[in-house]
């Protein structure tokens, strides 16, 4: 049997999963007036910001993480106004995560 040396593959999910794993409360675009909430579902990461005039929360951004995800936590450097967010994973990853707000990732 030979292996074609061209061959690629890719994993993609076609349904999300809607399991919630954990979620948070915190300032994760750095903005003082106004928290976000941040979803970990069993291989996703979303967050979802408060529109202030209609009382709906709307989704700002969801990231496939590859993985699943076992625990999040929010974390935060003394004397900044953004949290960031502490992700592990059943590989054993613990991961430090940004949200840019320019670039919306």
């Amino acid at each position: 049997m030979s292996v074609e040396p061209d061959l690629c593959l890719y994993n993609m999910t076609l349904q999300r999963s809607s399991s919630l794993v954990a979620s948070l409360i915190g300032n994760f675009e750095g903005n003082k007036s106004q928290q976000e909430v941040v979803r970990a579902t069993g291989s996703t990461i979303e967050l979802w910001k408060l529109n202030s005039s209609t009382g709906k929360f709307y989704r700002v951004l969801i990231h496939d993480v590859f993985s699943i995800v076992r625990n999040v936590a929010k974390f935060r450097n003394t004397g900044s106004h953004q949290d960031y967010l502490l992700i592990t994973s059943d590989s054993g990853n613990l991961t430090l995560v940004k949200y840019d707000k320019e670039k919306k990732d």
